[in-house]
């Protein structure tokens, strides 16, 4: 796992759950400069796909027009 992948699954976990503007807000300046924004997006949406974090996604009634996501830590049992 290289240091980007782990500081999202720390940072989530810390959070407990997190929007993903909150989520780049929260990973130490640093870091975020090593990296371009499509690779910090890609990173996020492959710890998804593998399932080292999870994403909810949802559209606010007031936006139906944009989808909306939250992450949160793996094994996190959501109840609807």
């Amino acid at each position: 796992m290289n240091e980007l992948q782990q500081v999202i699954i720390d940072t989530v976990t810390r959070l407990q759950g997190c929007k993903m503007t909150q989520l780049v807000c929260e990973i130490p300046q640093h870091i975020l400069t090593k990296y371009e924004s499509e690779d910090v997006m890609a990173t996020i949406d492959q710890l998804v796909a593998i399932g080292e974090i999870i994403e909810i996604e949802y559209i606010l009634p007031q936006m139906d027009y944009r989808v909306k996501s939250f992450l949160l830590p793996k094994d996190t049992k959501v109840n609807l």
